[in-house]
C-alpha cells in the first residue's frame, strides 16, 4: 500500500530517532527502545501522536468537513468561521498551565473543544477544566460565547469514565451539583474572580461523545461525496485515507 501522510509523519520521527543531536539531545543509554520498530510500536500507542495526526488533519481539512464533523457530534450545523488553535493555545488564552486541551476551535460566537481518549479515562474534573478553557476564551476578548465539548474515544460513552456515567444527562447532573467556586480555588486568580460565569458555562455547555468508528465513517462519507475529478477532492481523499489508515493501524476501527 502506498505510504500516506501519517506514514511520512512517523518517517520524520524516525529521522530524529537516529539523529537526536539536531534537537539538541542525545540517545538515552537506559532507553528500552533500541530499534525504530520498537519506537513506532510505542508511539502508535500514545495519545499525543494521534493528537498530532488529528491536529494536522483538521488544519488541512476544508471548513465544510469541520462543520460536518460538528454536526455529527452535536446534532446542529455550526456554520461559523472557526479558527483551529495549535500548541500555543495555553499562551494565547493565558491558561497558566492549569490544563492542556487537545483540540480547540474558536469563533466569535462559539468554542468547540475535543478531548481525545485511548486507554486513559476521563473524569468530571477534566470536563470542568474545559469549562475553565471556555471562560479563558471569553476573557481574552471580553465576549460571551456558546461552548461545545466533545469526548472522542473508543467504544461507548460509558466506557470513557473513571466514575461510570451511562448517559450525558448523568454527567450533566454532577456538573450542576459541583461547587464552581470550590473547584476554581486551585485555578489562577483571574478565573476565581468569575465563579458565577464559570457555573453558567458548566450549566449550558453542549456535551457530546463520538467514537473512532463514527469519526472514520463521517470522514469517509464526506470524502466520497466530493466531486471526483477535482484537485481538492483528490487531496481530501488523501487526507481521509491517511487518517483512517492510522486509526486502523491502532486498531481503533475495523
Amino acid at each position: 500500500m502506498t505510504d500516506t501522510w501519517t506514514d511520512h509523519y512517523y518517517s520524520a520521527l524516525e529521522f530524529f530517532f537516529w539523529e537526536p543531536q539536531h534537537l539538541g539531545r542525545s540517545k538515552s543509554a537506559k532507553s528500552s527502545f533500541r530499534t525504530p520498530a520498537a519506537v513506532f510500536k510505542h508511539l502508535r500507542k500514545m495519545e499525543v501522536t494521534l493528537n498530532h495526526n488529528l491536529q494536522q488533519f483538521l488544519s488541512l481539512a476544508p471548513a465544510a468537513l469541520q462543520r460536518r464533523l460538528f454536526t455529527a457530534m452535536f446534532g446542529r450545523d455550526l456554520d461559523l468561521a472557526f479558527t483551529l488553535h495549535g500548541r500555543r493555545v495555553g499562551e494565547l488564552f493565558k491558561l497558566e498551565n492549569c490544563m492542556q486541551p487537545d483540540v480547540v476551535f474558536t469563533a466569535l460566537e462559539a468554542t468547540v473543544a475535543i478531548e481525545m481518549k485511548l486507554e486513559s479515562k476521563s473524569s468530571l474534573q477534566q470536563v470542568m477544566k474545559y469549562g475553565v478553557l471556555a471562560l479563558a476564551v471569553e476573557l481574552a476578548d471580553e465576549a460571551r460565547r456558546e461552548h461545545y465539548f466533545a469526548l472522542l474515544g473508543a467504544g461507548r460513552f460509558e466506557d470513557q469514565w473513571r466514575k461510570k456515567y451511562v448517559t450525558q444527562e448523568a454527567l450533566r447532573v454532577d456538573l450542576a451539583a459541583t461547587d464552581a467556586a470550590e473547584f476554581l480555588r486551585k485555578m489562577p486568580p483571574r478565573f476565581r474572580e468569575r465563579a458565577d460565569r464559570f457555573a453558567e458555562i458548566l450549566g449550558t455547555m453542549h456535551l457530546a461523545f463520538i467514537n473512532y468508528e463514527t469519526l472514520a465513517a463521517v470522514l469517509t462519507e464526506f470524502a466520497a461525496g466530493a466531486e471526483a475529478d477535482t484537485l481538492g477532492a483528490e487531496m481530501l481523499r488523501n487526507l481521509v485515507t491517511g487518517m483512517t489508515k492510522e486509526l486502523r493501524i491502532r486498531e481503533l476501527i475495523t
